[in-house]
């Protein structure tokens, strides 16, 4: 982040509810696993609020907060591993958000599903029922024209063993692209943070 504040960009990096100093709290459940709490997913099923949606719709918010007040024109966002499908959902509902990054993201939920060995905390950030009507690779195609870089894309077990699923998920988010008359770049660069969702913000007139 250090890089972006030299370069004039302002900086906002919030803690996701149950994530960093948000959480994840001291309810564990009985389905606690490697540091998940799966028991609070099966609750958003219950109340029909998925934590993806409540997630995104907070950086929505701080997206909106910051362009409102500040002065703002240009909004990046960048999120690594399982924050990839926050700021997916966030950005397909923001068209502020020009310019997207997802390091190491899963290629879809499908991944997750179809696969009997899956990585668990990436069960978090999943929407019940989704499937029945889009998958990740469709948010990302509905950002097309924006830019929009992924790097590092795993399967549903943060690995890169089910390369035909992730061939497949991505052939998606191309076409769209292409269609576009835009190009789709897939580049590997080096990681820096875990699991925090970052969103760059600069204004035109500090260029």
């Amino acid at each position: 982040m250090e890089w972006f504040v030299r370069n004039g960009f302002t900086v906002l990096a919030p803690d996701m509810i149950g994530v960093g100093e948000m959480g994840p709290g001291i309810n564990k459940g009985d389905a606690y696993i490697e540091g998940s709490s799966h028991n609070i997913w099966y609750a958003t099923i219950l109340i029909g609020r998925s934590i993806v949606g409540i997630r995104a719709g907070d950086v929505f918010r701080l997206a909106g907060e910051l362009k409102n007040n500040t002065g703002i024109k240009d909004i990046y966002g960048f999120a690594r591993n399982e924050m990839a499908p926050v700021l997916l959902h966030a950005t397909a509902f923001d068209p502020s958000i020009t310019h997207v990054a997802l390091i190491e993201s899963y290629s879809s939920c499908s991944t997750i599903v179809l696969n009997r060995f899956y990585k668990p905390s990436f069960i978090l950030n999943t929407v019940p029922g989704a499937l029945k009507a889009y998958d990740l690779p469709d948010l990302a195609a509905s950002l097309a024209p924006r830019k929009l870089l992924m790097s590092g894309v795993t399967d549903g077990n943060g690995k890169n063993m089910d390369i035909e699923s992730i061939h497949t998920d991505l052939a998606i988010i191309k076409t769209a692209y292409q269609y576009r008359n835009f190009r789709f770049f897939n580049h590997s660069v080096i990681l820096t943070s875990e699991y925090s969702v970052f969103l760059f913000f600069y204004s035109i007139n500090s260029m």
